[in-house]
């Protein structure tokens, strides 16, 4: 979650940003990057690497969580 509002439209930044908002940059981030296969082997643990390197920083620390503990639900693994 960009924490100055550099990047986003109107300069909103943390929890100005709706909540839709930070769950689909999540969601879109995860599956971008598992589509492109020269990022980290576009694999599904490079994917969720990167999901939980960018928490706080460029994505909802909150929605990243929840995000990272459903796809290790998802697949019985730990994240």
């Amino acid at each position: 979650m960009n924490r100055d509002g550099s990047v986003y439209p109107k300069g909103l930044k943390g929890l100005e940003i709706s909540l839709i908002s930070r769950i689909i940059c999540v969601s879109e981030a995860y599956e971008r990057i598992r589509n492109r296969a020269n990022y980290r082997e576009g694999s599904t643990a490079g994917a969720l690497r990167a999901i939980q390197d960018g928490a706080g920083t460029l994505f909802d620390p909150q929605i990243a969580e929840i995000f990272l503990r459903v796809m290790a639900d998802k697949s019985g693994e730990n994240c």
